[in-house]
């Protein structure tokens, strides 16, 4: 327990590296026959033959085993190139199987080397099986598309997604070649590591369905069976297997709330520290440093700080003689049972969890002792300053406006919001800091789940608090409902309010105006002057939150008050906005643009004097006006643009990429005669010709050679490229370069978001210290006189600083260096005003000097541009925050927790994904879990997903069930988000009611091939409804796709290709369909027209009676759903009237008599 190592066996002695392999080489040769384990150049060098991959390629896929013919090996293979292993004997198909480097090779056992080796034994076997199939016809591509439909298409793609992000599959890999990679690698994993299935492919069904699938084409057992694995590879196989499933029990009696504690496990850890202790012989026992520590733990016990007495006595039983063990061991257990007696009545814990905390707190103490400022005595503070904050009130210190009312205002003011919003904090805190602590892992988890039990009902007693509070100010500065989807918006304003609250302990004037800038609950215009001087809602709400919520919310500084009031006159009276649209917006952003066309043109000295022209201008701007309020000229403009690039991408993808994968071209470049002529003339030329010509033209050579010189480079360079070590050479070079390429790749994205996250952590942690300073400066019950005396003083000075720091760093510093908010806003203005810098100077220089006055004006033109874009970025929240300037129609809304839409969280991309960045991340952390903490980094990927999954229950919460429940239909009917399943490509929803009872209604967003899908898996609760309330659902239902931002519904899909639609997919830009049951016709709809979308082939789909269909009723993305419709259809429905339906080809519910269908069918 004191000193704990790693579990990892060492190399036996005298074993080296060489004597490892060709132990695990004989076993699985013995094996396994047909397999070759050899290094991993030689199986790059196969693939890249085997595919005809170029030798400068940037990554070779699947570089750990290959399938190869024995006469393919033995002609491009020495046997000298194999570590001695023999050629001879070999079958005619042979398992290439690569072994570790030497380094990787230094560093592993002989268990974790043979498994390694028997994984890529059993994949290989695998792709031999399926290409036997193939070869045989026993398996054809009607069979693929069938297995995958049984798998699941969503299912399908999630698990090709996976397969291409670990770099599993080819560039050019088709359906059969996924199949076979997704069944290698799942019978991979299932036999050795089983527990990475749910992380590797979490939409596939359960293991053994999946396997009764693939089972249909190959023999499993006979592949992967214990009895064909090498014999030392079963034990290490069963004892992985046994210890996962004690790590699930372990989990399930560690969540089970009845879990059986011991009442003397805590007394235990502390004994078997002093046992330990005095094992290892670390200190030598001294009664002087004993008395000395117990001295101290008394003065901290005066002062109220349990912790640091607990971590004196422990270090006083460190020193202790044998016979004062258990004296000190009970006081070392008084402090942990007294720490444990402050939190539960800080938290209003339950009795029955007393002894596990005080088990888990014993621990962490232990380990406490083991450095100087460890995660877990930083931990066992966390956990102190949650009863500090409950035991002793905090009150707000005002020496200038107790002096400013001559003593009638009180000089602290109590701040009772205040306790809450910081034990939620420190709980967070904690929950972040035990995932680096080194506690065992049946503990981690049993404090994980106090922990986050704490977590929960704090926020929610906080929430219970807050809520109304924040609801009575809305209501009282005029943000009133006046119909139905207003009090939605309304709900979903205060509970994102709180959300921040939660998140981030504290609400500023910016949090509540984007929330409303976000909402739907508008701000009216402008009233008149009396208005516009007093304020409007906004500012009125500013001041009574900060009055309401004094300390948790921070008002407005001075200048963003007056922004607001200023651009009020810009966004929030007809004038202001008719100037704003047709005349600051476009001829404004058309003088922007062409500014940063100059700049950009001017780095690379073209000639850019016509950008400036006047003429240009008015031309730009008239342009972008007729666009911003022309809707065909909009259309027409998106219609030449997508023509253009439908065009661009014919000449410049799909025919390249049919003409090199014709038959006669592919046959042409494989020929012997091709070959040779690449190998011996054209390579050589090409290599003399850079050689030459670069190298005179960047200076390594005085002048290009003459032409006998370049023959005779060419001659020689023909022969090395010929010969074995001119091969060896060549592959090496490559390899190098290919590697040096993605290694420079890989750094210049490093570096980009090393900078980003540097300069967005010392903001974040510039306003921590802001924030901590302000804390520490309040008073708090119990303090001295003469420390509120003290705080009162520094207060007013640490006022001023605070607020030239935060002007300075939101204004001038941060949209410097922001890139989003630099570019093109800032670097405008930066042109605009450097001219000035002169002028500037000489206008400083009689008052302060030549020399600071040029210092003066440099650092003004420097900094002052960052305020335009800082206004630019503010400005575009305050355009959104009045009620005329609301979109038209529906609009995606934000979800995910770092601000993203839901087509954004799901779809990979530079700024998007996180979703499936999520699960990658996951997964790397699984593979290389470390040694003795094998599940932190595991634990940090899975919280993550974890809040992520929250945030988007909260937006089926507040955006689906909060509109359902002020209907007329729904108002009684107790609704609920049953559970929320995230995968890396799909969200599933499960919505369960109490009457009419039954399952749950389970409805999917999918993403595939960056479309969004949406359809209901299972109507459930919903087939006992009447159609009444099934139109009212369905009506809601379209309104909460449109808030996602869906582009295609299954239901729309099925229904316009008709009542027996044929099994489809989603196919990059294709819709892809088998109007065969057998999967051996292949029509398709090209999603990228926008009128009508004809099936080709046309014979087959005239075959098949398959109908002409129309993009504006395929997508739903193009059914337009207004706010005045949406406001009529609910008001209608309140008022049990006959609503407007919507559109009649927007279907989103399915036939209530269908069955359920699974994901993606």
């Amino acid at each position: 327990m004191y000193r704990r190592t790693s579990d990892r066996a060492a190399p036996a002695v005298g074993q080296g590296p060489q004597t490892t392999l060709w132990h695990a080489v004989t076993e699985v040769r013995q094996c396994e026959p047909a397999a070759l384990i050899v290094p991993p150049r030689i199986v790059r060098r196969m693939i890249k033959l085997d595919r005809e991959l170029p030798y400068l390629g940037l990554r070779v896929p699947h570089s750990d085993s290959l399938v190869v013919s024995r006469a393919t090996l033995l002609r491009n293979v020495e046997p000298e190139e194999v570590d001695g292993a023999s050629l001879e004997g070999l079958p005619e198909r042979v398992l290439l199987l690569a072994r570790p480097g030497d380094r990787e090779l230094a560093g592993m056992t002989a268990g974790e080397l043979l498994l390694r080796l028997s994984r890529q034994m059993v994949h290989a076997r695998v792709h031999a099986a399926l290409e036997d199939a193939i070869q045989s016809k026993r398996l054809k591509p009607r069979d693929v598309r069938r297995r995958i439909d049984q798998l699941g298409q969503v299912a399908f793609d999630e698990a090709v997604a996976v397969l291409r992000s670990e770099e599993r599959l080819f560039d050019d890999f088709d359906a059969i070649d996924a199949y076979c990679e997704l069944a290698a690698t799942f019978i991979e994993q299932r036999t050795f590591v089983p527990h990475w299935l749910p992380v590797y492919f979490p939409s596939l069904p359960d293991a053994d369905r999946v396997a009764a699938i693939i089972g249909q084409d190959i023999d499993i057992e006979r592949l992967a069976g214990a009895e064909r694995l090498p014999a030392s590879v079963v034990p290490i196989v069963q004892a992985q297997r046994a210890h996962v499933l004690e790590g699930f029990a372990d989990w399930a009696r560690t969540e089970s709330s009845t879990a059986a504690v011991q009442e003397n496990e805590a007394a235990q850890l502390i004994h078997e520290f002093s046992v330990a202790k005095e094992a290892l012989g670390h200190v030598q026992p001294n009664s002087w440093h004993v008395h000395r520590y117990l001295r101290q733990a008394a003065q901290r016990l005066e002062r109220g700080n349990t912790v640091g007495a607990a971590v004196c006595r422990m270090a006083a039983l460190a020193w202790a003689f044998p016979a004062d063990w258990h004296a000190i061991e009970n006081l070392v257990l008084e402090c942990v049972q007294e720490l444990r007696r402050r939190l539960c009545r800080a938290l209003a814990l339950p009795d029955e969890e007393a002894h596990q905390w005080d088990a888990c707190l014993a621990e962490l103490l232990v380990l406490s002792i083991d450095g100087f400022w460890n995660h877990e005595k930083r931990l066992l503070y966390d956990l102190q300053a949650i009863c500090v904050d409950f035991e002793r009130p905090v009150h707000q210190v005002d020496l200038i406006g107790w002096l400013r009312t001559f003593g009638r205002r009180p000089l602290q003011r109590p701040l009772p919001n205040q306790q809450l919003v910081q034990m939620t904090k420190r709980l967070q805190r904690s929950m972040r800091r035990l995932s680096r602590c080194r506690v065992s892992t049946d503990r981690r988890r049993r404090l994980q789940r106090l922990l986050s039990a704490a977590l929960v009902s704090t926020e929610r007693q906080m929430r219970q608090r807050f809520r109304p509070m924040i609801e009575d100010v809305l209501e009282s500065t005029g943000f009133v409902p006046d119909v139905r989807p207003e009090i939605v918006a309304r709900r979903k304003l205060t509970e994102e309010l709180l959300d921040i609250v939660a998140e981030h302990g504290l609400l500023t004037f910016g949090n509540l105006r984007d929330a409303i800038a976000r909402n739907q609950l508008k701000l009216p215009d402008v009233g008149g002057v009396v208005e516009l001087l007093l304020g409007d809602r906004l500012l009125r709400a500013n001041r009574l939150l900060g009055e309401r919520l004094e300390g948790v919310y921070q008002r407005a500084p001075f200048y963003l008050r007056w922004l607001q009031r200023l651009s009020s006159l810009a966004f929030g009276t007809r004038t202001g906005r008719f100037l704003t649209r047709f005349v600051v917006l476009p001829y404004g952003g058309a003088f922007v643009v062409l500014e940063g066309l100059s700049h950009l043109l001017g780095l690379f000295h073209v000639d850019n004097q016509r950008l400036r022209a006047e003429t240009t201008l008015v031309a730009v701007g008239t342009l972008i006006l007729l666009l911003m309020h022309a809707h065909r000229v909009r259309e027409g403009l998106v219609r030449v643009l997508w023509s253009v690039a439908r065009w661009l991408r014919r000449l410049g993808i799909e025919w390249p990429q049919w003409l090199l994968e014709s038959t006669g071209l592919r046959r042409l470049l494989r020929s012997r005669w091709t070959l040779l002529f690449r190998r011996t003339v054209f390579d050589p030329l090409l290599l003399t010709v850079l050689i030459c010509w670069g190298g005179a033209a960047v200076g390594w050579l005085p002048s290009v050679p003459n032409v006998w010189w370049q023959l005779a480079m060419w001659i020689a360079l023909s022969l090395l490229l010929n010969s074995r070590v001119g091969r060896d050479v060549e592959e090496v070079t490559s390899e190098w370069i290919a590697l040096a390429w993605r290694q420079a790749c890989t750094a210049a994205a490093v570096l980009f978001e090393a900078v980003m996250t540097t300069f967005k952590r010392l903001l974040e942690g510039l306003e921590r210290l802001l924030y901590a300073v302000d804390e520490w400066l309040r008073f708090r019950t119990g303090e001295s006189t003469l420390t509120l005396a003290l705080k009162a003083v520094l207060g007013v000075g640490w006022a001023a600083v605070s607020y030239v720091v935060t002007f300075a760093t939101t204004l001038l510093i941060e949209p410097q260096i922001n890139p989003i908010k630099h570019f093109p806003v800032v670097t405008v203005s930066h042109k605009i005003l450097l001219p000035m810098a002169g002028p500037l100077s000489k206008f400083l220089a009689p008052s302060l000097g030549t020399a600071l006055a040029g210092t003066a004006a440099g650092a003004i033109v420097f900094v002052t541009p960052g305020m335009f874009g800082f206004l630019v970025w503010e400005l575009k929240s305050n355009w959104r925050l009045y009620a005329a300037n609301r979109p038209r129609e529906l609009r995606p809304v934000l979800v995910g927790p770092h601000g993203e839409t839901m087509i954004r969280l799901m779809k990979p991309g530079f700024h998007s994904g996180t979703l499936p960045k999520l699960y990658h991340r996951l997964r790397w952390a699984v593979r290389h879990g470390h040694p003795d903490r094998p599940d932190v980094a595991e634990h940090k990927y899975r919280e993550r997903l974890a809040h992520l999954q929250e945030a988007v229950s909260r937006f089926c919460e507040r955006e689906l069930l909060g509109l359902l429940r002020v209907s007329r239909r729904f108002g009684g009917v107790d609704l609920s988000v049953e559970s929320v399943r995230v995968a890396s490509n799909n969200i599933r929803f499960r919505i369960a009611s109490q009457w009419p009872d039954g399952p749950p209604c389970e409805i999917a967003f999918q993403e595939q091939s960056g479309f969004l899908l949406a359809c209901v898996l299972d109507l459930g609760w919903l087939r006992d409804c009447t159609p009444e309330q099934r139109c009212v659902f369905a009506t809601a239902l379209a309104g909460f796709y449109k808030l996602a931002g869906v582009d295609l519904v299954r239901e729309q899909i099925e229904k316009a290709l008709g009542p027996h639609h044929p099994p489809y997919d989603i196919r990059e830009h294709w819709l892809v369909v088998w109007p065969d049951a057998a999967f051996e016709t292949e029509v398709r709809y090209d999603l990228s027209h926008r009128g009508e979308i004809k099936p080709s082939p046309r014979s087959a789909a005239e075959a098949f009676l398959l109908p002409v269909l129309h993009g504006s009723r395929l997508f739903f993305r193009d059914t337009p759903l207004t706010w005045q419709w949406w406001v009529e259809f609910w008001e209608a429905e309140s008022l049990d009237a006959i609503p407007s339906p919507p559109p009649p080809h927007c279907q989103v519910l399915p036939d209530p008599s269908a069955d359920p269908q699974p994901l993606g069918s």
